[in-house]
């Protein structure tokens, strides 16, 4: 199937297909509301399904890019529609159509106005997501990031009611911050190579200081939206009237691609400039999982805390990245997946907190086991245990920064029994904390829908952390094309 038919294309557009069906009904809102979610929810599934074949034709023993399309976009200049997998982008392909449809079922029941409006957002982030992950065009992928802010940041402004207004200034802001560096880098590319196509520039060589300016340039949107400081509060802001498939969107799948940015642009085009930033990004990585740690202890809101939680471990996948070494950026990509999955189901926990607390959500009573169960598999899980997924990465990114210095070992372990002690902490108060209002706590367990939506990710971190190697052999070969094939630097 893969080689006949553009599969790539028909993963990335086919959510807009179910927006054109959703902006055709027609009745009551009740009605509405009812004929959107099931045309969105029929819409993500056969985008999975295709996702997942893409997988099964995979061919892991190849290097470089595979199914690839192309086709004229603007010729005048050169520009190409080209879209092309690897070992990395494909996992977080399969990630984003995966996700999708667990926050339309996440939010069937809580989402009552509006309902039409969320879906079309919801589908078309999810295309622009896909296709920043298949794009093989610079340009084709700066449109595609920028693209893929819009939707987001219209969830965020439909949805925070209190600051509504500080959300589309945020958007702005953020439009302006990823815009004008990203353009003017890929416009400075095209003058000076006279292409955007990135297999073509794979091969090319920038001087030391254009790779050093195209490294800043490209730095500042990728670390806008990976949401880290300073631009971490924008998902903290959501914590009170943040709609569940908003946070799922915003932390598990949208900030990925600023990491993926780094593994498919700035570490392979600008190797010197990589090597000369290397140490102080894992120096500004490491200042960030110590601030989420220092703010951890300081969080008494839970759901403030797991979302600082999520900040922690982006700044963990970004110390795994550019330890630069092979063990390191497995180990960040693995750690991509395990995060998205493990950060599904803490934000849905978020949600059953608030429905089953309505008066004091900081405590959790021990009248409904399956949720106990279920909530401390995945603490154990953010924890890194053996047998969960996170397990597996973060041992990969320790082996990989025991190659780079020992001294930023040292740190990453301390790391790792800071944020075990807060979480310990946290949890004892949460779930074992003084009941204060018995009248407003609704006892019931999980509902069917809450064990459907919770199931897949479950089982995802339990098959990722006991039988990894089907997703390692797969980035096998993509992780070391960067360390080796790219002409990576050593990191003195």
């Amino acid at each position: 199937m893969t080689n006949d038919w553009p599969v790539l294309s028909i993963v990335t557009f086919l959510p807009l297909a179910g927006c054109f069906f959703i902006m055709l009904t027609r009745g009551e809102d009740e009605a509405v509301g009812r004929s959107c979610r099931h045309l969105a929810l029929w819409t993500t599934i056969p985008t999975l399904i295709v996702s997942l074949l893409i997988w099964v034709n995979f061919d892991r023993s190849r290097s470089g890019f595979q199914m690839l399309e192309e086709a004229s976009w603007i010729s005048n200049i050169g520009i190409k529609y080209q879209l092309g997998i690897d070992g990395i982008s494909m996992f977080l392909i399969i990630c984003a159509a995966l996700l999708t449809p667990i926050c339309i079922f996440a939010t069937w029941k809580s989402i009552k106005s509006r309902v039409r409006e969320h879906m079309i957002v919801l589908l078309v982030l999810e295309t622009t997501l896909i296709g920043s992950f298949c794009a093989l065009d610079v340009f084709l992928f700066a449109c595609f990031v920028i693209a893929a802010s819009i939707p987001l940041h219209l969830m965020v402004g439909m949805w925070n009611k209190n600051s509504r207004h500080h959300a589309f200034f945020n958007f702005g802001i953020n439009i302006f911050l990823m815009f004008i560096p990203l353009l003017g880098a890929v416009l400075f590319i095209y003058e000076s190579k006279n292409t955007t196509d990135l297999i073509i520039l794979n091969n090319a060589n920038f001087s030391r200081n254009n790779q050093i300016w195209l490294f800043i340039a490209f730095f500042i949107p990728f670390m806008t939206i990976m949401t880290l400081f300073p631009f971490h509060k924008r998902i903290l802001s959501q914590q009170e009237d943040g709609e569940i498939g908003t946070l799922i969107m915003l932390t598990c799948i949208s900030t990925k691609i600023g990491v993926y940015g780094f593994l498919r642009f700035s570490i392979p085009l600008f190797p010197v400039a990589t090597n000369l930033f290397a140490p102080y990004m894992l120096v500004f990585a490491i200042v960030i999982a110590v601030y989420a740690v220092i703010i951890l202890m300081i969080y008494k809101n839970f759901k403030s805390f797991v979302l600082l939680i999520l900040i922690f471990q982006m700044g963990l996948i970004t110390i795994g990245v550019f330890s630069l070494s092979e063990h390191g950026i497995r180990g960040g990509v693995f750690a991509m997946l395990s995060h998205s999955f493990i950060g599904a189901g803490l934000i849905i926990c978020i949600k059953i907190f608030s429905d089953r607390l309505k008066a004091e959500p900081g405590h959790l009573m021990n009248g409904i086991p399956t949720f106990l169960i279920i909530h401390v598999f995945i603490l154990l899980a953010v924890i890194g245990v053996p047998g969960t997924a996170s397990f597996i990465a973060n041992l990969s990114i320790i082996l990989g920064v025991i190659e780079h210095s020992f001294l930023t070992l040292i740190t990453v372990f301390a790391l790792f029994m800071l944020l075990l002690t807060c979480l310990l902490c946290v949890y004892k108060r949460v779930l074992f904390g003084k009941i204060l209002n018995h009248n407003t706590i609704n006892m019931r367990d999980l509902s069917l829908r809450d064990l459907g939506v919770l199931s897949p990710l479950i089982g995802l971190i339990l098959l990722m952390g006991i039988y990894p190697m089907p997703f390692l052999n797969v980035m096998s070969t993509s992780v070391s094309s960067i360390t080796n094939d790219l002409k990576m630097l050593p990191i003195n």
